[in-house]
């Protein structure tokens, strides 16, 4: 079986990723903030989808570049079932992004930018680092890059972070596939009136 790291696991378009992984049979590690609804994905949900995959759940804000690079190094040590055991990670599907904000620019909150360019853009950039050099080590992997239609428009005035998010998942995918030993690089924009069967 494959293995699927997926952030930002906890809702949207993680969590139904993680659904439609888990009904493929791929062992899935599922990152977040939230260690109570990964743990109700880990025993409940994804085991009724498929009770024979592997998922490992792991809680951190991308945001900390300590915590996530302390979380993703812990990936490869000896899981308890032995699963995750010399065996990777098959695909990343860098998720986690948010938005906040709807003033205009100039009226914009500091501490709103912040959280979005640390987590949108550096976090991305964070787990894309921590996560590739070992695909490049194995010779295989395929990095997924979710950005939004929403961040080629107008998220309000104070949407800059959320349109860099955008432009930056899709620039790194690019570059990358040209120049990067990998060539499996995607960035997917989806639309809140695009059913997810269609992505």
């Amino acid at each position: 079986m494959k293995t699927a790291l997926i952030t930002g696991a906890t809702s949207g378009i993680g969590e139904a990723c993680a659904r439609r992984f888990a009904r493929g049979g791929y062992h899935l590690i599922l990152t977040g903030r939230n260690e109570a609804k990964l743990e109700e994905l880990r025993t409940l949900s994804l085991k009724e989808v498929n009770p024979d995959i592997d998922v490992r759940t792991l809680v951190f804000d991308v945001r900390d570049r300590e915590a996530t690079t302390a979380a993703i190094k812990s990936l490869w040590d000896i899981s308890p079932t032995g699963k995750f055991q010399d065996k990777g990670v098959d695909i990343l599907i860098n998720n986690a992004g948010l938005a906040l904000g709807l003033e205009k620019e100039y009226e914009g909150d500091y501490d709103d930018w912040d959280t979005m360019i640390d987590t949108n853009i550096k976090g991305l950039l964070t787990m894309t680092r921590l996560v590739v050099p070992e695909m490049v080590k194995q010779g295989y992997g395929h990095v997924i890059n979710i950005g939004s239609v929403a961040g080629g428009q107008r998220c309000g005035e104070n949407g800059y972070a959320h349109r860099s998010r955008n432009q930056q998942a899709f620039f790194l995918a690019q570059e990358i596939h040209e120049k990067h030993p990998l060539k499996n690089f995607s960035c997917l924009n989806p639309h809140k009136n695009l059913p997810f069967r269609v992505i």
